[in-house]
């Protein structure tokens, strides 16, 4: 506020010796219009200016949208993703999937993974992608681990390989295209009392 205010008046007061200078001296009036342009044109680069830092710091990200994977075949990566975390094709993104990605994700639109085909260059990529559940799917997740035949680079995985963080408990896995994956819950102390495994 204290910026725009000093502007403002820096801005009435040039308007204000603009009109009394040319009413006094006609002659200087092509001289004040110069100068008056330029100082405006200068006051509108900088209001344009600090009005877009005011935006940059206003900005607000809702939620992930959702995360790209290169997979090498779609249609069975979206099966094992299915089998495994129960998410399926979503039809309102499916204008996209002939020349595009496959969008895959959960009931609620919370969860969105873009399957693309083909091997990602070297780049940068997701080191992981962690997906939360409840205390109850944790463990029942854990009951039937060993017939979803997961992997930890190239490792069976078991519900041994629980990791207790404290607040939270975890599994790691592959997916069959070798991107890391993580399911995660918060409802510690509801696991910590169901399990019956050796938590490392």
């Amino acid at each position: 506020m204290e910026f725009e205010n000093f502007f403002l008046n820096i801005t009435f007061r040039k308007i204000l010796e603009f009109k009394i200078g040319s009413l006094c001296n006609v002659a200087n009036l092509k001289i004040h219009l110069t100068i008056f342009k330029s100082e405006i044109d200068l006051f509108e680069k900088l209001i344009m200016n600090y009005l877009k830092l005011i935006m940059m710091n206003e900005l607000i990200v809702d939620d992930i949208d959702h995360i790209e994977i290169f997979v090498s075949d779609r249609m069975n990566a979206a099966k094992w993703y299915g089998d495994v975390f129960g998410l399926h094709p979503l039809a309102e993104l499916d204008v996209w999937s002939e020349n595009g990605p496959l969008f895959i994700g959960n009931d609620e639109r919370t969860v969105k993974i873009a399957l693309i085909n083909g091997i990602k260059e070297n780049d940068g990529s997701i080191n992981r992608m962690a997906f939360r559940t409840s205390g109850k799917m944790f463990v029942d997740f854990l009951t039937h681990i060993d017939d979803l035949k997961l992997l930890l680079i190239d490792v069976p995985v078991s519900k041994d390989d629980v990791v207790d963080h404290d607040i939270s408990f975890s599994i790691y896995f592959d997916d069959p295209d070798g991107n890391k994956l993580e399911l995660t819950c918060y409802d510690h102390d509801e696991i910590k009392s169901k399990l019956l495994v050796n938590v490392k």
